[in-house]
């Protein structure tokens, strides 16, 4: 079913405002009510749609098998116990988005056959993410942005350890430390309404959307934050006034989260 604090897209409807991506922010037997947009009347009879799957940081530790295939000489490398360590994601003016995800694990072992048994699942073969097309609904505070954002990032750390042991070549485990979330978003200084969030030392929230044309999209959400660090910055004469703001997130007391994301099919 639906989550408090997921977000959903609704279509089908005959009037236009009720379809697109809204949050639910609170989730009864019989109702959910919607943040995100305003929404109208309806006329009973349209089929409509309600898509959207989300994923949270949680507490199950879990551990994946990569491998390295040169195919051409038949000759594998197999990574076992690995842990997802981190994930950052950049999203420049004018550019692609760009992230990577990193990894800690046990040991890796050189074979002549893959480790898998079934066949291999091509990856999807849709277009790259960039900041003009795709980027979509950023909101702060709750609030679509009315400012120009020029950049924001984000990186989610698992602070992981390796745990070595005498006798053994690789690591014996893989610790798990706290969670740590931050991020920045740099902005065109146009209003106090970004930088007062720092020095008032409020509890904000950051979200944004990035989609392609054919609907394949995501939402990143960070339901709770603090602007840990900002300064409105002039690079020199004749040179814009960039509001560069740092925040780090914590979980939310109310949605019992640290970050969401959220994701859509075509």
């Amino acid at each position: 079913g639906i989550a408090p604090g997921q977000w959903i897209k609704l279509s089908g409807f005959s009037n236009a405002a009720n379809n697109g991506y809204f949050q639910a922010s609170s989730v009864t037997a019989n109702k959910v009510v919607l943040a995100g947009g305003t929404l109208a009347n309806e006329a009973a009879g349209a089929t409509v749609g309600i898509g959207g799957s989300y994923l949270r940081n949680g507490v199950e530790a879990k551990s994946y098998t990569l491998e390295k295939a040169f195919t051409d000489i038949g000759e594998y490398v197999a990574f076992t116990g690995m842990r997802v360590a981190s994930l950052n994601l950049t999203a420049e003016t004018g550019a692609m988005i760009t992230g990577a995800f990193s990894f800690q694990g046990k040991i890796a072992t050189a074979r002549g056959t893959s480790v898998g048994t079934g066949p291999v699942t091509a990856a999807p073969g849709h277009a790259v993410f960039n900041t003009v097309d795709n980027i979509q609904g950023l909101r702060i505070g709750g609030q679509a942005v009315a400012f120009d954002v020029s950049s924001h990032n984000f990186t989610i750390d698992n602070t992981l350890r390796a745990q070595k042991a005498q006798g053994s070549l690789g690591n014996v485990g893989i610790g798990i430390g706290t969670l740590n979330v931050t991020g920045a978003v740099s902005a065109y200084f146009t209003s106090r309404t970004l930088y007062e969030k720092h020095l008032n030392w409020e509890t904000s929230s950051f979200s944004f959307r990035v989609v392609d044309a054919a609907g394949n999209g995501y939402i990143f959400t960070f339901p709770a934050l603090k602007f840990t660090d900002g300064n409105p910055l002039a690079g020199g004469k004749d040179q814009d006034i960039i509001a560069e703001m740092s925040w780090t997130a914590f979980r939310s007391a109310t949605l019992g989260y640290t970050v969401q994301i959220d994701r859509f099919a075509a």
